[in-house]
């Protein structure tokens, strides 16, 4: 018979979620500004997501930009930490140029990092994965961020976020003790 006695590395023990949102209970505790809101007409996972449009497209006659965002404490986090959401758009582009899709972070709630800008294939549901680990430890502000940059070719169906969730990467575990019991000495 084999003995392994066995330790976590770091202080969390488990999968750890302080932020899971499939966007079904409301705005659980996001705030909407610009054309940003609830909607049901597409989602990743049943039924409701955020989404940029008015309805049906963004025209408004001129620029326009909104937000969607909520704080998350990290603070009794210390192992790796990721935020995981799915997107879907259609604008006026599948580059970075033109009506930008902004996933950004705050410390402080009034400065804002850029941590990814969605581009690329559209039309589909697609998963992304940002690393937090870096802000372990503190309040994090999250939002996502459109900008149409202006006012023409805004006929289109606007971005759609759904199924946001922030993770604590479960600790590795190490060995501290191990005997095979192969030997009368270990003991």
């Amino acid at each position: 018979d084999n003995i392994t006695v066995c330790a976590p590395v770091g202080t969390n023990q488990a999968l750890a979620s302080p932020t899971s949102d499939n966007m079904e209970p409301g705005t659980n505790g996001w705030t909407a500004t610009g054309l940003w809101h609830l909607a049901n007409d597409l989602s990743s996972s049943p039924s409701n997501s955020w989404t940029y449009n008015n309805g049906s497209n963004y025209v408004t006659g001129a620029r326009n930009t909104g937000t969607i965002s909520r704080t998350v404490s990290l603070s009794n986090i210390t192992s790796s930490i990721s935020l995981r959401f799915k997107s879907w758009y259609e604008t006026e582009d599948t580059g970075t140029a033109w009506d930008r899709k902004l996933v950004q972070l705050s410390t402080n709630g009034t400065s804002w990092s850029t941590l990814l800008q969605i581009s690329g294939t559209n039309k589909q549901w697609i998963a992304h994965t940002v690393d937090l680990t870096a802000y372990a430890g503190r309040t994090v502000w999250i939002r996502f961020s459109f900008d149409s940059i202006d006012g023409v070719n805004n006929r289109y169906r606007g971005w759609f976020v759904d199924d946001v969730d922030v993770v604590a990467l479960q600790a590795p575990k190490t060995d501290v003790f191990y005997d095979s019991m192969e030997s009368t000495t270990n003991w």
